[in-house]
Formats: C-alpha cells, sequence, structure tokens
C-alpha cells in the first residue's frame, strides 16, 4: 500500500529544484538532488536513473523498486535505507556508508562500491555481478545466496558476516579477508591460504 501522496518525497531543494515534492512525480532522471534533503522520503518506484546524491545524508530513505542505473551515491550515509528490488546497475557507491540498509535482491550489476563499509545489512539474493567492491568492508551482515561473479573483491573485508551458497565464479579475490564468516566454500579457503586471510571462520558442508 502507497502513502499518501503527501507523504511521498516533500524534499526541500533550491529554488531549481522546488518542485521535487507531493507524489514525487517531478523527481526527473539525469538530475542532481545533492542539495536536496531525502532522508525518510519515499522514493519508492521512481526512475531516478543517472542521477546525482552524492555526499547526501540518506538515512531512513526508501529507494524500494527504484530505477537508479548509473546513479552517483559517493560518500553518500545511507544508514537504514531500503534498496529492496531496486536497479542499481552501474551506480556508483564510492566511499558510501551503509548501516542497517535493507538490499535484498537488487540488481547492482557493475556498480562501484570501492571503499564503502556495509554494517549490520541485509544483502540477500543481492547481484553484484561484474561490480568494483575493491576495498569494501562487509560487517556483521547477511549475503546469502548473492552473486559476486566477476566482480573485483581485492582488499576486501568481510567479517562476523554470512556468505552461505554466494556465487564467486571468476572473482577476483587478491588479498580479500574473511574473519569470524560463516559458509566460505572449500575452494576458496584453499585459495586463502595462498592468498589472503582467513580467521575463525565456518566452512560450508
Amino acid at each position: 500500500v502507497k502513502p499518501a501522496l503527501a507523504d511521498r518525497a516533500n524534499a526541500t531543494c533550491p529554488a531549481s529544484q522546488k518542485n521535487v515534492k507531493g507524489n514525487g512525480r517531478s523527481l526527473k532522471p539525469w538530475r542532481d538532488y545533492s542539495s536536496c534533503d531525502f532522508q525518510k522520503k519515499d522514493l519508492s518506484g521512481l526512475d531516478l536513473t543517472g542521477s546525482s546524491f552524492k555526499n547526501m545524508n540518506l538515512r531512513g530513505t526508501n529507494f524500494t523498486g527504484a530505477r537508479l542505473q548509473h546513479a552517483n551515491f559517493t560518500n553518500a550515509t545511507l544508514h537504514f535505507s531500503k534498496f529492496q528490488n531496486a536497479n542499481l546497475s552501474r551506480a556508483i557507491f564510492q566511499n558510501a556508508e551503509f548501516f542497517g540498509s535493507n538490499l535484498e535482491q537488487a540488481i547492482a550489476c557493475q556498480a562501484v562500491l570501492e571503499d564503502a563499509t556495509i554494517l549490520g545489512s541485509f544483502l540477500y539474493r543481492i547481484d553484484l555481478e561484474g561490480a568494483n567492491l575493491t576495498n569494501i568492508k562487509v560487517y556483521n551482515s547477511f549475503l546469502a545466496r548473492a552473486n559476486l561473479g566477476n566482480s573485483k573483491l581485492t582488499q576486501s573485508v568481510f567479517q562476523n558476516s554470512v556468505v552461505h551458497e554466494i556465487r564467486w565464479k571468476n572473482a577476483r579475490l587478491s588479498q580479500i579477508r574473511l574473519n569470524a564468516t560463516r559458509g566460505i566454500p572449500t575452494w576458496l579457503v584453499d585459495q586463502l591460504s595462498v592468498d589472503g586471510v582467513l580467521s575463525e571462520s565456518v566452512v560450508a558442508p
């Protein structure tokens, strides 16, 4: 059930973007929204392709089912944000910070999450095929059945997280660290014994 129209978006923006309010229909793709206030706003299902959210505080923002291909979230704060079933293909989350966020079944193929931090978040079945996850730090998060095929995971860190039944095919895993993490396949354990760090983790049966 969608919320009342008056409860959707309602952002306060500069004069050039003053019409960003109401039910969100005035929000257009390929726009710079970096000076707007979208905290705890409902932007679910909107087409925000190519838009910029750089350096924004998006605490509690609901992007469920939104189209966010090529969007830029560099340095954004995304605590308690919702991205379930959103299309994040080729989106940029460089140095972004997720906390308590929900990215269940989001499509983030070829997205850039370099230097991002993900803490206490739910990433069940997220599709990160071909994504750049260099130096990403994932703590206390749930990634079961995620797709990390062909992704770049160089110097990434997974700690106290669940990685059960992840698709790792052709992922670049140089210097990856898995600490107190559950669901690691045996072949990955063998690889990490040569190039990586594996400590206090549980190998999948």
